[in-house]
C-alpha cells in the first residue's frame, strides 16, 4: 500500500456484510462465474455485452476491465477524518466478502483487490473503487510502484491477506 492509505488503513476491520450498502451486497450475493479465457468475473458485472475473444495472457487485463466496482459513500459522515477512513473499510469488507465468495473458483487463490480511495481536495467527489482481478496473464505492471498514484490512497491486497 502506499503511505497516503497507511494513514487511513485501521485494524481490526469491522465492516461485514450486514454492514455494506445494498448495492455491494448485491454483487456479494450475485457471486462470481468463469469467465472468457477462464477469466474470474462477478456475476452482476459480467453480462452479454463483453467481446469474448479474450487470450489467455490478457485475463487479468481484462478481468480489472469488468470487476470494477465503485464504493458508495452512503451514510458516512462527511468529515474528512472520518469519511476517508470509513470509506477504506467499507472498500475492504466489500473486499473480504467477494474473496470469500469466489472460494471453491479454480482461480480464486490468485484473486487480488485494488482498492483506490481519493484523498484529494474533492474527496468527496473522487470516489472509491475496488477492482478485482487474478495474478495471471497480463497483471499490470503499474501496480509495482503505488507511490506514484499522488491523488489516491492505494493497496494491493491478496485473497491471502484478506
Amino acid at each position: 500500500m502506499n503511505s497516503s492509505m497507511r494513514s487511513l488503513w485501521r485494524e481490526p476491520l469491522d465492516v461485514g456484510y450486514g454492514d455494506l450498502p445494498v448495492e455491494l451486497r448485491d454483487l456479494v450475493d450475485q457471486g462470481w462465474k468463469t469467465g472468457p479465457a477462464g477469466a474470474l468475473l462477478l456475476g452482476g458485472m459480467h453480462g452479454d455485452g463483453w467481446r469474448d475473444d479474450w487470450s489467455p495472457g490478457e485475463v487479468a487485463r481484462h478481468e480489472i476491465d469488468v470487476n470494477d466496482v465503485w464504493v458508495p459513500p452512503t451514510g458516512l459522515d462527511e468529515d474528512r477524518d472520518v469519511f476517508l477512513p470509513g470509506m477504506v473499510a467499507r472498500a475492504r469488507g466489500f473486499l473480504a466478502c467477494a474473496v470469500e465468495a469466489a472460494s471453491g473458483f479454480e482461480a480464486a487463490d490468485r484473486l487480488v483487490g485494488v482498492i483506490s480511495v481519493g484523498i484529494d481536495d474533492d474527496y468527496l467527489e473522487h470516489g472509491t473503487t475496488v477492482k478485482l482481478l487474478t495474478r495471471r496473464g497480463g497483471f499490470p505492471d503499474y501496480f509495482e510502484d503505488l507511490e506514484r498514484f499522488v491523488f489516491e490512497g492505494m493497496a494491493v491486497v491478496d485473497a491471502a491477506d484478506v
